[in-house]
Parts: C-alpha cells; sequence; structure tokens
C-alpha cells in the first residue's frame, strides 16, 4: 500500500513539478521585492530627513545673515565683536596680556599699580582672581573705576576695594579676569535675536574696548608688550 501512494505522490510531483517550480520562484521574487522596497523606503526616508536638516541649516544661515546685516545697521560690527570678545576673554589665559591691560589702564588714568598678587583660592580655570595695589588720588582712582571694565583690552570685573579717603595713598583692588568661557559654544555669537538692552551693551562694549586687532597679514605675529615703567 505504501509503494502505491509513494508512487502516486511522485506521478503528482513530476506532474506538477514546473507548476510547484513556478511557485517557489514567484514566492521568492515577492520577498526580494518586498525587501528590496523597505530597504530602500528606509534609505529614501533617511536621505528625506538629511535634506530636511540640511534645509533647516540653510534657513537658518539665511536668517544669520539678515540679521547681521539689520544688527550693522544699528551700527554694530559683528566681525569685530566677535575679534574684540575673543580678546576680552580669551580661550586660554594669557599673563602678560593681563598686566598689559592694568599696565594700559594705568597709563590712561594715572593710577600707578605698584603690585600685583594672584589669588589662588578664589581662581579657577575660568576665572583668574587678582589683587592689586596701587598709588593714586581720588581723581585718577575714579578715572581707573570708570576705565577698568574693558580699557584695558581685558573683561575685569572687582570684587573688593580698600580704599581710604586720604589724599595720595595706597589703595588695595581685588580683580577677576576671565577666560574659557567662550570655548564651551561652537555656535556663532548671534544665533538669537537680541533685546535693545543687549544691543546697547555691545555698542557701549564697541565703542569703550580700546584694542589691538591683528590682521590676516599678522596673525602669527606676537604681540609685543611693554615693559613696565617705574613710577618713581
Amino acid at each position: 500500500m505504501r509503494l502505491k501512494i509513494d508512487y502516486y505522490l511522485t506521478r503528482i510531483f513530476k506532474k506538477h513539478f514546473i507548476l510547484l517550480f513556478s511557485f517557489i520562484f514567484i514566492w521568492l521574487i515577492f520577498i526580494f521585492i518586498i525587501y528590496f522596497f523597505f530597504n530602500n523606503y528606509g534609505q529614501t526616508k533617511r536621505e528625506i530627513s538629511s535634506l530636511k536638516e540640511e534645509i533647516q541649516g540653510l534657513k537658518k544661515k539665511a536668517e544669520l545673515i539678515n540679521y547681521k546685516k539689520q544688527i550693522e545697521k544699528e551700527g554694530i560690527n559683528i566681525s569685530q565683536m566677535n575679534k574684540i570678545l575673543n580678546q576680552l576673554v580669551p580661550l586660554e589665559e594669557d599673563y602678560f596680556s593681563i598686566i598689559y591691560a592694568l599696565e594700559k589702564i594705568s597709563q590712561k588714568t594715572n593710577f600707578i599699580i605698584i603690585s600685583y598678587s594672584i589669588n589662588i583660592n578664589r581662581s579657577h580655570s575660568e576665572k583668574l582672581s587678582l589683587t592689586i595695589t596701587g598709588l593714586g588720588d581720588r581723581e585718577s582712582f575714579f578715572r581707573f573705576l570708570q576705565n577698568y571694565s574693558f580699557g584695558g583690552g581685558r573683561l575685569i570685573t572687582i570684587d573688593n576695594i580698600n580704599y581710604t579717603t586720604e589724599g595720595f595713598s595706597q589703595i588695595q583692588i581685588s580683580l577677576n579676569f576671565y577666560s574659557n568661557l567662550l570655548k564651551k559654544k561652537s555656535t556663532p555669537m548671534i544665533l538669537e535675536k537680541l533685546t535693545k538692552e543687549e544691543l546697547e551693551t555691545l555698542k557701549k562694549i564697541q565703542e569703550k574696548t580700546e584694542i589691538e586687532l591683528k590682521s590676516s597679514n599678522s596673525d602669527l605675529e606676537e604681540i609685543e608688550y611693554p615693559t613696565k615703567t617705574n613710577p618713581f
């Protein structure tokens, strides 16, 4: 009986071999088409997403360019402001630029700086705390207070002042110099619209900051800091 069944199945298989082979072949083609479709669909979707991101980036650049032109009409030179800010707050601290900045303010105000002392406990990687001792009358000291923020080409803030009202006396001032703050931001300086107050602040910085901006031909040249003159 088993022989008859096997013989019967063999006859059916031989008779319908082409049909069975065609069925299997069609299924393989169908599976390949589905795989090819989904693979292409995923790749096309990724390309569309990449193009959308590129378009958004180009739109932001266009908006930035238009906004830059708008700000320049307000009297602010963005390229110059970037250079100024990079020198007011350098990526790496430079002790010579600190001394040079203080000497420039000293010469401008006639407030004579006679000593410098680094405050280690109040300093860190982004801020250097420095106590200076200076000699001057009330007028020269007030001129120093009016010019210290940007007048030397570095951003300076004051923590403490030890001041007496006597004539020509020694005055101790705790100052802070900043660096490394801009390294965290890889984006351009202006990405969002600035308020009127921020625009006015930029104008004041641009007007008050006396800074030596190096041209492209002198990028490799070092700034020569003048030696301190003996006030006595």
